[in-house]
């Protein structure tokens, strides 16, 4: 059984030949970066498998992007609409939603 590696900034800038602050500005979308060599960069995050750590954005930008709904059953159509409708709506603005069950 082999332990998969996950694939960092770093990697990518190693891969691109760039530095690691010229990866993060292409992949957060901020500062200027010749056009080129953000498509090269995007590709290789891709073809990489790069997927951006949630827990290291979250320390970053002191947001978590998630919702916690806490609620006893789901078997109610009222509060299993009510999560549905969260659900669809959290997704559509980049958030994640949590579901809390109080067992007693």
């Amino acid at each position: 059984m082999s332990a998969e590696k996950n694939i960092t900034r770093k990697d990518v800038a190693e891969k691109a030949g760039v530095s690691v602050s010229v990866v993060s500005r292409v992949l957060n979308n901020s500062g200027y970066v010749d056009k080129e060599k953000k498509k090269k960069i995007i590709k290789i995050a891709e073809q990489l498998g790069y997927i951006p750590n949630p827990i290291a954005m979250a320390l970053q930008t002191r947001r978590t992007y998630q919702i916690i709904f806490f609620c006893n059953d789901l078997t109610g159509a009222y509060y299993n609409q009510m999560y549905h409708g969260m659900a669809k709506t959290a997704k559509e603005r980049g958030y994640h939603l949590l579901l809390q069950k109080d067992y007693d």
